[in-house]
Order: structure tokens, then sequence, then C-alpha cells
């Protein structure tokens, strides 16, 4: 029983610390340890145990990897220790590389370690994993390499597959999907199996991903964990928007207890009372009302016990009078009197205000002056709407705070407008990113730019930043590309500039065979194709002598039938060239009248010749569908090696109905990865 409560900081400052003890605390915390012999070896398999000595003036602890035994894990004083390891083999049963890893006898703040090698197959090299901070991971490119890490669990999503965050003192990375010390038990209840709990200490090695603006470790390999010292319940709170009292109790088994709350959130967040209760301490708090925005606290408690500590949060998430309202909706309404609450990423700037999109739509916030933000900023708009050249947009008397910044964040594919287009506009004027051709005219705090063939329609660039557009350009023929946001005295299209450049024509464009065979990765190519297939992460294009992928990292903006140009360098990935992200993309056509080549059926033999010898073709297989988070994987009968994979499919391309079942799969085969996933860009999938 916790039965001795002293407050030692200042309750201002957010963070309270309260030490307990015990009254049958009567056991002295070691102040000096030795484990002899310092180093042991062990045969790869069926290894036989050996001992060590632990000579201690008091409580000691094991911290120890999964893969070494060590009985017993704690203990007082001088002990003898025995020490066993696991097989030391590969997931397909052979015995694996050499490993070596240490075992730490721990008391107050001395470790003493013990050096532990392992006996593997000379043949095999040892895997070289580097061990670094969750910050390091995250600025990390995307890749295949595995890092170690260590950090708290909070957050958990899903235990039977294992999505969680994982936090040290750097930073917090989403774990997507967790599996054992051999790389096993994918979505079968690993999590749950190691007995992890909030606020545990683990151990784990893997790739940095990124999906969408999510940092991720995925398909993480338990190393090992140091259970947490504490736990509370609940992990979560929703308060109403008038506020209120809520009681979070807690069960902490160290020698002291700290508690944090956010200092953002002191404002509005109090401490209460601490009432010990047997095992469990019950600490209330209150939340004042809340006039405004939805807002979010955090409080953690950590306790410490022999050096070791563990730390849990509770989420604290209060709601607003102003609800957060979809940019679409606001548009829909026109409603000039409600007071709306918006999020959204900037995505272009002028001398007068941000455009604001929140994927559902656009709005302009106009301020009048330069507003500070940059494109892939993350901001929230407070305040009431006008209307002006046919669009909605926020005033200067708005409420504006930036909230973050999406670092991924990336323009979609430019619509051309040529001369036609840009005359259409002015009676049916719309918010898109474009690009047009025409020769600038510069004239005071004017920009405006003729269009050969428009019949009224007019370029003008509105209130570029200083320096934007360079004098240079004046009187000479150049490529705007920006976003479209209204009309002005009935011929003027008003742009939003995102860049400017003097206009160089394509004459002729590379045929997609030429761009494959040239292996180039230096040149820029240039090809003019029709989109066949479309995912979550670009498109895939043809020009009649082949298909080149277009991998822009997000929704590229195009469907299929789009004619499109790239322009841009190569690069390879899992086998096949593709334009990346860096390439400059715009929709110059559509084709009507396009449809899919005949599909090539792919039966269990071909999918595994696959493997080796990857094409891209339009093609089907039926299989057996596992969902698991965003992994769409397709089981092949009878195939030896190789799975289907559904490569990042949009939103509602993929039923949830289908999981487990049996279906058929049409669309692109684009790749290989993991040397055993058939990479497939999704046209269609049915139950069969």
């Amino acid at each position: 029983m916790k039965d001795i409560f002293k407050i030692f900081l200042a309750v201002a400052s957010g963070l309270m610390l309260f030490a307990s003890c015990a009254k049958d605390d009567v056991t002295p915390l070691g102040t000096s340890i030795t484990a002899n012999p310092g180093n042991l070896s062990f045969e790869g398999q069926s290894a036989s145990s050996q001992t060590i000595t632990v000579l201690s003036d008091g409580d000691w602890v094991v911290v120890t990897p999964e893969w070494i035994t060590v009985t017993p894990n704690y203990g007082t004083g001088n002990q003898t220790v025995t020490i066993s390891v696991n097989d030391n083999l590969d997931t397909d049963g052979t015995l694996a590389a050499e490993r070596s890893d240490s075992v730490s006898f721990c008391v107050s703040n001395v470790t003493s370690v013990v050096k532990i090698l392992q006996n593997g197959d000379p043949n095999k090299k040892p895997a070289e994993i580097k061990k670094i901070t969750i910050k390091e991971f995250c600025e990390l490119p995307d890749g295949s390499d595995f890092y170690e890490i260590t950090g708290s669990i909070s957050n958990i999503v899903n235990t039977k597959y294992g999505n969680f965050d994982v936090t040290d003192a750097t930073g917090t990375v989403y774990i997507y999907g967790l599996l054992d010390s051999k790389g096993d038990g994918a979505g079968n209840n690993v999590f749950t199996t190691l007995g992890l709990q909030e606020g545990d200490v683990i151990t784990l090695r893997g790739p940095k991903k990124t999906y969408g603006s999510t940092i991720e470790m995925v398909n993480g390999w338990y190393v090992s964990h140091v259970p947490s010292l504490i736990s509370a319940t609940p992990t979560a709170v929703d308060m109403p928007v008038e506020g209120g009292d809520f009681s979070i109790a807690l069960v902490y088994k160290g020698d002291d207890l700290t508690i944090k709350i956010d200092d953002a959130s002191m404002s509005w967040l109090k401490m209460g009372t601490i009432k010990p209760d047997g095992d469990t301490t019950r600490i209330t708090f209150s939340c004042t009302a809340n006039n405004s925005t939805p807002r979010k606290a955090t409080v953690s408690f950590t306790s410490t016990k022999k050096g070791n500590s563990s730390t849990v949060v509770t989420t604290v998430e209060q709601q607003g009078e102003l609800a957060l309202t979809p940019i679409k909706e606001i548009i829909d309404n026109g409603n000039t009197e409600t007071k709306y609450y918006i999020e959204g990423t900037v995505v272009a700037t002028y001398n007068r205000g941000v455009l604001v999109n929140d994927g559902t739509g656009y709005i302009l916030y106009y301020k009048g002056s330069d507003a500070g933000f940059a494109i892939g900023d993350k901001i929230s708009v407070i305040g009431k709407v006008s209307k002006y050249a046919g669009f909605y947009q926020f005033s200067n008397t708005a409420e504006v705070e930036k909230t973050g910044n999406d670092s991924s964040f990336k323009q979609p594919g430019a619509t051309i407008l040529d001369a036609a287009a840009m005359d259409a506009y002015l009676t049916a004027p719309y918010v898109k990113y474009v690009s047009y051709v025409g020769t600038l005219a510069i004239s005071g705090n004017y920009y405006n730019v003729a269009i050969e063939g428009a019949n009224t329609a007019v370029g003008s660039i509105s209130y570029p930043a200083t320096g934007d557009v360079s004098a240079d350009l004046n009187g000479k023929k150049v490529t705007v590309t920006g976003y479209s946001i209204g009309v002005s005295s009935s011929k003027f299209v008003n742009t939003m500039l995102v860049s400017i450049k003097e206009y160089q024509e394509i004459t002729s464009y590379d045929k997609i065979s030429d761009v494959l065979a040239a292996e180039d990765t230096d040149k820029e190519f240039n090809v003019k194709a029709t989109v066949v297939a479309t995912y979550n992460r670009g498109a895939l294009v043809n020009d009649g002598t082949g298909y080149i992928l277009y991998y822009k990292g997000s929704d590229a903006g195009f469907a299929i039938g789009d004619i499109i140009t790239l322009s841009g360098k190569v690069s390879k990935y899992a086998g096949l060239y593709q334009f990346t992200s860096t390439a400059v993309s715009a929709k110059v056509d559509t084709d009507a009248s396009f449809k899919q080549p005949v599909v090539t059926t792919l039966n269990a033999a071909a999918m595994d010749a696959y493997l080796t010898a990857p094409y891209v073709k339009y093609v089907s297989y039926v299989g057996t569908l596992t969902i698991s988070g965003n992994y769409y994987n397709v089981a092949i009968e009878g195939a030896n090696t190789a799975v289907g994979s559904i490569s990042y499919p949009a939103t509602g391309d993929v039923s949830a109905d289908l999981n487990g079942k049996k279906v058929m799969v049409t669309g692109y085969s684009i790749g290989v990865s993991s040397s055993k996933y058939v990479n497939t860009m999704l046209v269609s999938i049915v139950a069969q």
C-alpha cells in the first residue's frame, strides 16, 4: 500500500512528484554489483546452459534480450545465476548468422554487463543493425534496411496486428504491425502473447516507411521489453463542451510518482484530489468550459524504481462550441453569418494571403498582406466568410494559427488550360491547380498574361510575392502554373502563382520504350501518354510503345483515360523504371474511347515465375484476400512463393467485406517487393 505522499515541485509548473513507501520496505537498494564471467559463448543449437556469479550489496534486476533467458532475473545480494539461449535459427529453420548481445545486471544507477555470443552459420553475414533514437529513425529516408529503436508503448490501436505508438525522449513513431523475434506472427496477436501493455519499454527492429503524413515502422521485429512500473485507467477521456470533473486510477510499483500536464493545457485543465485506495491511487481532474474549438491535453504519469522508469499517458479531448467544418460544406451552404472553424494545408501563397485545402475543397484566407505561412504548413482558421470573384473566403478578421507542417505535401498534377479552356473559365470559374502559356506583361503591380487564340480571357498573376516573378520575363512567352482563384473584370483569370518560367516548347516526346531501353537515371525525359490505371501513389501510363509508372507518392489527381505529359528523370524500383514525385505532370486531354487491353491470366506457376522476371502487363489472378491495415495481400493456391499484393488502392476500391474471401484481381503488374509480392495496380476486384 502506498501510504506516504509528499509534493516536491510547484504545482504551477504542471509537474508534481510524489514519493511513497510501504511500511515493510526494509531491503536496502544495492549500490554495487559485479557479474562474472563477463563473456559467455554458446553453440547455435541445443546449447547447454551456463552459470555466472552475481556479487551485490542489495537488490538487483536483469535486463535481457528476448532470445536470452536469465534465471532468476532479479534477486538480493550474492547469487548464482543460470543463463540459457534459444536456438539461433532463420525463419526457414536453418542455422542463422552468428549473433551477439548483452545481459545487464542493475542496481540503482550501476550496471554490470555480461556479453553473450552465439555461434551461427559462418557463411551467413550477421545483420548489422544500428541502434538509433526515434528522432533519427523518423529522419531516415524510406527503405528496407532495419534499425533498432527503444521507447515506451502508448496509444494502442490494435493488439491483433500490433499497431501502437513508441515514444522516447526525442520523438514518437507509429508501429504498423508487430512480429515476434523470428519475424513471424503477422496478425496473430503477438502483442497479446508477449503480454505487452501501455507504458512497457519495448525494443524493436524494422524499416522506416511513410504512409501519407504518418511515419511508421512497418512489421517491427520484437527484440525485448521491460514491463511498465505503472498503469492508468482510462488512457483516453472525452469531455463535453461545458467541462467538468473526471478521475484517473493509477497502479504503480515504483518508489515515486510524477504527474505532468502539458504546458499548453494548464490554463484549462487542473488537478484536484489525490486519494489512495488500497493498491490504487485515484486522482481527480477538472476542465473548464470550452467556448472555442476542440482541444486536447496530455497527462503523463511516471514511476521509477532502481534506475528504471515507466511512463503512461492519458489523453483528454474536449469538444468545443465551434465544430470542425469541412470546406466543401462551407462552400455548399453559402452562409456568411455563421462562424466557421476549419483545419487544412496551405497549397499556395501570395502577397495577400494563402489558399487552403482540407481534402474536401479549397478556400482562400485573404489577409490583405503576406500571411506569413509557407506551402505545406498546416493551419486552423476561425471566422466568418464572404464572397469575392465568385468564391467564398475568410477575411483578415479571422483567427489563424499554424498547427504543424506536412513535409510530404506535393502539388497535384496540373490541368493545362488552352485558349478555349481559358475563355470557358470566365463563365464557370473553379479553384484548381492549372497551367497555361502566354506572353507576360508587367505594369506596376499588374502581371497579365496574353493567351494566344483566346477571345476574351487573360491570365492574371494575383499579387505575387516579391521576387516570385523576374522582371527579365516581361514581354516573354511564359508557362504559368498555380491555382485558378476566380474572375475579375469579366476577363482576368486570377491565378495564385506556384511557378513561372520562360516557355520552352516541346516539339517531340520520348517514346516510353526508348526511356526504358536507355536505363539512364541522369537524363531528363518528356513523355506524352494515356493513364491506364491509378492508385493512391500515382498512375501508370502507356503511349503505345510501353508502360511506365508515375510514382507521385500521393493521389496524382488523374483518371483512367486522361492523356498527360511527364517531364523529369526516372529511377528504378522493384525491378522497373518510373518517374518520381519530382517529375512535372499535366493533363492535356482525355481519350474518351480508351479501353483496357486483353487480360493475361496468371496461374500459380506464372505468379512464381514473375518474381524473377517482372514485367508491366494487364493481368488477372485468383486467390484469397487478406486485409491487414493498409496491406491487401492475395494468397495464391499452389504457388510456392508468390503472393499477390494490391498496391495502395484508393479509398473504397476494395470492400472490407471481401476480407478472407476468394477473389479475382484484375489490374497491372508493376514489380516485385520483398522477393515474393507481385505488386498490382488495381483496376477491379470481384468475389469468386
